[in-house]
């Protein structure tokens, strides 16, 4: 690894996110593990999504902010890697947020290059009470043939090589 690279990008797609933002980039900035860097498109928002992620670019440069037209969140996602510049990957949709130790207790896990970790997620509520814990056992015994078929875990559950 580089010493001078960030170890794990989060990519963050945002499209008029200027409200839900905020708590997910203070969900990084609370990370026990310091070295990551955040890559937020703004996917052509019209809202202060931009400003939003320029105030927080200020405060800590390790906050980066692309711009392009509209395209959905698969493009920005994929605007975002070509822009990653570590050697994993976190997508974190603009409305969600980690724990404090997320990076510290899943970058350990991370001792291949063909290897994703993955970790349980909590749904809260609108009303703010949190969901019981979502695991996907079956992930442990044929992961390839599970995600094939559907979409599990949550997108921010997984650190992945870029």
């Amino acid at each position: 690894m580089n010493p001078g690279l960030p170890l794990v990008s989060f990519v963050i797609p945002a499209y008029n996110a200027a409200k839900t933002l905020p708590r997910t980039l203070q969900s990084l900035l609370g990370q026990t593990e310091v070295n990551w860097e955040a890559v937020v498109i703004d996917d052509g928002s019209k809202d202060r999504t931009s400003a939003v992620v320029r105030t927080h670019s200020v405060a800590d440069r390790r906050i980066r902010l692309l711009k392009q037209k509209n395209s959905g969140a698969a493009a920005a996602r994929n605007l975002g890697i070509k822009d990653a510049r570590a050697p994993y990957v976190v997508f974190l949709d603009a409305d969600d947020w980690i724990e404090p130790a997320y990076l510290e207790t899943m970058l350990p896990l991370m001792t291949d290059e063909d290897i994703i970790a993955y970790c349980a997620y909590r749904r809260v509520l609108p009303s703010g009470r949190e969901g019981p814990a979502d695991w996907c056992p079956e992930l442990q015994t044929d992961a390839f043939q599970l995600l094939a078929r559907r979409c599990e875990p949550a997108i921010h559950c997984v650190v992945a090589p870029r």
